[in-house]
């Protein structure tokens, strides 16, 4: 038996426990499906190199293990990057859930985000002086202090 065989019975192994974890957890969410996913396609991988080497399957099933493979590690990747820091969304759904300001209250948050603090770089802030506004939109006390400013 060629070292390669007994990767390809291990990677079996591995992804058999990725797959029944994943469907006895009740609290599996995207990144689990998508962590299995490439626990199956480096499974697929594993297989096909086994296959190119040993001969066992003609060249289209080959082509055809690779592409599986590919499909399966492409997808698991996409759902672990895009899902990696959100907690709020599970593998039985794929709808965000609209920001709950009242549970925010009750978490001791004020349930605002990083646009809707007045200092946020993200944001201009209004009640600092600007001296790239015109004149007319600044206000009077604004316009004293630009004026304090050129006379020292």
């Amino acid at each position: 038996m060629a070292p390669v065989a007994m990767l390809v019975g291990f990677c079996a192994v591995m992804a058999m426990i990725a797959i029944v974890r994943l469907v006895i957890d009740d609290d599996r969410d995207l990144v689990d499906v998508g962590t299995t996913s490439i626990v199956v396609a480096i499974t697929a991988l594993a297989s096909w190199w086994v296959a190119l080497e040993e001969g066992w399957l003609m060249p289209i099933e080959r082509t055809a293990l690779l592409a599986a493979a590919i499909a399966f590690g492409g997808i698991g990747v996409v759902l672990v990057v895009r899902y990696w820091n959100r907690t709020d969304v599970t593998a039985n759904t794929d709808r965000i859930p609209a920001r709950d300001t009242a549970s925010a209250a009750e978490n001791g948050s004020n349930g605002a985000t990083e646009t809707d603090r007045p200092d946020s770089p993200y944001q201009p802030s209004t009640d600092r002086p600007s001296a790239d506004r015109p004149a007319s939109d600044r206000s009077a006390t604004d316009r004293s202090n630009d004026d304090r400013s050129s006379e020292r």
